[in-house]
């Protein structure tokens, strides 16, 4: 697993397990790594049962381990838990590790807070969390999760208010870091070709992508392969190719449905109902915006956020502007709780939309040139230029 081969890994694991009994507690500790092995290549029952088994076979530490995994795989598949309800779970588990000075175990714990924090897109906050949590698999002498960590830490580069020169630099670095590494260097790959796509080299952004999802796919890391879909979609918006990153995102979201991860699914169904919306296609962004609302766990912000600005552009379209505004001020009221520039900006500029089309140029300006800003302070050149091409459209001024 730790070199990347997760067919083999899962092999092994099974293996492992089937020479154990069932209760002994050799079989059990094994069960948070044979869960996420059994969860990436679409097994999602098999992982949740070898993870319930584990939380039950008496012994606190790998039942509080066995708990933070399953919490991660609950909301990263769209379970049922609330976020709330994960937060208690993964409070009592931090006690029970740190009671036990457990590190591999604090490493897990901070692993799934990171997730959380990430759920609520607090790039920073998450951030921290996962260089937490490599500190702690260092001192276990393991490199569990080391992959999720540096992705997210990388992903906060991408999303996070870092400008696009510094990004690009810490993300080459973490990729030079990574050594011989497949799995590392792929997740780098694609992240540092959303960063590129932003500064305008497509070309390279491209084979980047191609590189990520097609290792992910080799090594039998289907959920991760999918999920990249994201990535290839962001690449062709940025080269102005909406109808190609639609393609992406509607392949995406028949892989990912056949696949049961709800939680993914909803957010390319929640961007590929925005993309719809930006062509115009107005009646299928609203079906698609209503699809990414109720297969979206709860408390995944992004989700809701999007259906929100969406629901409401819809709305000042049909003339129903005091109920447009009531969903799009509640929509900028929650994303900037966040300090993800991309959802802060096109929400700020779906606003102005709506703003626009109530007959407030004013505010629609004055709107449209903050969204601007944020994309000119993050260094998203090709972003704020496809912008202003659509406020020139629309006919929002913006300084």
């Amino acid at each position: 697993m730790d070199r990347s081969d997760f067919n083999a890994g899962r092999s092994l694991f099974r293996r492992a397990t089937s020479i154990l009994a069932e209760d002994d507690p050799r079989r059990l500790a094994l069960a948070p790594d044979l869960g996420m092995a059994l969860w990436e290549s679409e097994d999602l029952a098999g992982a949740r049962a070898a993870l319930a088994q584990a939380r039950s076979g008496g012994d606190p530490v790998t039942a509080a381990i066995a708990t933070l995994v399953e919490n991660s795989i609950d909301f990263m598949s769209g379970g049922s838990m609330s976020r709330a309800d994960r937060m208690v779970r993964l409070e009592r588990a931090h006690e029970v590790l740190e009671d036990a000075d457990h590190q591999e175990g604090l490493g897990y714990y901070w692993w799934s807070l990171a997730g959380e924090k990430w759920l609520v897109l607090r790039a920073a906050d998450t951030a921290e969390a996962c260089e937490r949590g490599l500190e702690h698999f260092r001192r276990a002498g393991m490199y569990r999760r080391t992959d999720d960590l540096l992705w997210w830490i990388r992903s906060a580069y991408v999303f996070g208010p870092t400008p696009v020169p510094d990004a690009i630099e810490r993300v080459e670095a973490l990729q030079a870091d990574a050594g011989d590494s497949l799995q590392l260097q792929a997740g780098a790959a694609t992240t540092l070709a959303r960063l590129l796509a932003m500064r305008g080299d497509v070309e390279r952004a491209r084979e980047l992508y191609v590189f990520g999802r097609d290792f992910y796919r080799s090594a039998g890391m289907t959920v991760s392969a999918v999920s990249v879909t994201l990535h290839g979609s962001w690449i062709e918006h940025h080269a102005g190719n909406e109808a190609g990153s639609e393609e992406f995102l509607r392949h995406g979201a028949d892989e990912l449905w056949a696949l049961g991860n709800r939680a993914f699914f909803s957010t390319v169904a929640a961007r590929l109902a925005l993309s719809l919306y930006d062509q115009g296609r107005f009646d299928e962004a609203g079906d698609k915006s209503v699809v990414a609302r109720d297969a979206s766990p709860p408390g995944d912000l992004i989700n809701f956020v999007f259906a929100d600005a969406i629901d409401g552009c819809l709305l000042a379209l049909a003339g129903r502007h005091d109920e447009a505004e009531v969903l799009l001020r509640g929509a900028v009221d929650a994303v900037e709780t966040t300090d993800f520039f991309f959802a802060r900006a096109d929400v700020h500029r779906l606003h102005a939309e709506a703003m626009a089309r109530a007959g407030d140029a004013t505010g629609a300006s004055r709107t449209g040139t903050f969204a601007l800003s944020l994309l000119d302070e993050k260094g998203d050149a090709t972003g704020a230029a496809l912008l202003r091409e659509r406020f020139d459209g629309l006919g929002i001024a913006y300084a």
